[in-house]
């Protein structure tokens, strides 16, 4: 109710108005700091999602007891890691972390960066 002769601010109806941009800039304020916090020593959300997804390839979150463990992975050498890798992929699928067309894409990209490391290598005995 506006109390007649007086001013814009005695009119109770425009506090929430004037109130609602203050707390929504506030609550993405607060949701941007919990949002770097979780992403804090990683290199941004695209960075730690990429990280997060390879993580879940090399490491199972279960000990699958009906397949080998995994060899540990060479430091220097790409093309046991693209094995390492695929090997880790076809384990996933076997447990059941993923769908079959998202395997075969992923499956596919990592055999053709493998092809590319390999034919980059000079060949072992060759002059």
């Amino acid at each position: 109710m506006r109390i007649q002769g007086a001013g814009f601010w005695s009119n109770p109806k425009i506090y929430p108005w004037i109130a609602a941009p203050f707390l929504i800039v506030a609550a993405l304020v607060f949701a941007a700091k919990r949002g770097r916090g979780r992403t804090a020593g990683g290199a941004g959300p695209e960075g730690t999602a990429r990280a997060t997804e390879a993580m879940r390839f090399a490491a199972p979150s279960e000990p699958a007891s009906h397949t080998s463990q995994p060899q540990p992975l060479p430091d220097d050498d790409l093309s046991s890691i693209y094995l390492f890798l695929i090997d880790a992929l076809d384990r996933g699928l076997e447990r059941g972390e993923f769908s079959k067309e998202s395997h075969a894409l992923v499956r596919g990209n990592l055999k053709r960066r493998l092809e590319a490391i390999l034919s980059d290598q000079p060949r072992a005995g060759t002059r």
